[in-house]
């Protein structure tokens, strides 16, 4: 969400050398300015600002992460959607994250991060 968040409300893309907030050798988007006030990346819930996991991934819109830290090895479906704020020049943005954790033995259920960007 930070990283998300940090970024110039005039960046369409963004890319990480590290590949922790998008993967290595990909390009991240962060919403449309062509299409305001409409959701932009990863599909929601019932018009709500929770990540519906049971649509795909939108590419460039989320990744999977497998911490190498993590001894059960779980994989991290993370997922974003942008709404951009447009009045003749990008205004704000609200960027819904999502993160679900899968192939647990115990029920995972994901969270959702919803914040509003402007100046």
């Amino acid at each position: 969400m930070e990283a998300l968040r940090a970024l110039p409300l005039s960046a369409k893309t963004f890319t990480d050398p590290l590949g922790v907030t998008c993967p290595m050798g990909t390009t991240c988007y962060t919403g449309d300015p062509s299409n305001p006030g409409q959701v932009v990346g990863s599909a929601l819930f019932n018009n709500t600002p929770i990540i519906d996991y049971a649509q795909p991934l939108v590419t460039g819109y989320g990744f999977t992460y497998t911490d190498p830290n993590d001894p059960t090895g779980a994989v991290n479906d993370v997922r974003w959607a942008v709404v951009t704020i447009d009045n003749g020049a990008t205004t704000g943005k609200r960027i819904i994250v999502g993160a679900f954790r899968r192939g647990m033995k115990s029920p995972s259920f994901p969270i959702s991060l919803d914040t509003l960007v402007s100046k």
